[in-house]
């Protein structure tokens, strides 16, 4: 008799566990958390003067910092002011294509000869800018592909300039 009410007791407990949280009963989300961010900005803690004033909100237009002139050293920097920034990989490698041609990839890979062997490094070039008169070049160079192309991503991010525009004539 006790082992049926354990039994019972057990199933409750496993059912109320289970127990999903319809979208009425789900906390809201605040405003300010809906708004897209990269996720590595949720981490930043800005080190230099000029994150710390744009982590604050004093500085809101990334024109003001470039007419200024001061230099851009954290990424995260150019993240939080230009949300619409898009990247590009510029096809800087190449390998034997089918019938001897060269096939264009993203990533140039080299190798040094040691006294161990050939050690390998990935190097990526790296175009960044908002199709509104913001643009960055980078290159960056790692053991990993993917690294590289992080690197030259950061890299654009820290090199951005205004693109002054005429009328077109």
């Amino acid at each position: 008799m006790a082992e049926e009410e354990n039994k019972k007791n057990e199933v409750e407990e496993v059912k109320e566990i289970e127990k999903v949280p319809t979208a009425e009963e789900a906390p809201a989300v605040p405003e300010e958390l809906k708004t897209a961010m990269p996720s590595s900005f949720g981490k930043w803690k800005p080190r230099t003067s000029l994150g710390k004033r744009v982590f604050e909100g004093t500085v809101t237009d990334i024109g003001e910092i470039l007419d200024s002139g001061k230099k851009i050293t954290e990424p995260e920097i150019v993240d939080k002011l230009v949300p619409n920034l898009k990247s590009e990989i510029i096809l800087i490698g190449g390998r034997a294509g089918k019938g001897g041609g060269a096939e264009r990839i993203p990533v140039k890979m080299t190798a040094t000869m040691h006294k161990s062997g050939r050690r390998f490094t990935a190097s990526a070039f790296a175009v960044v800018g908002n199709e509104d008169g913001l643009i960055g070049i980078g290159k960056g160079s790692a053991l990993e592909a993917r690294d590289a192309i992080a690197r030259s991503v950061q890299k654009a991010k820290l090199k951005i300039i205004k693109v002054k525009r005429g009328c077109g004539s």
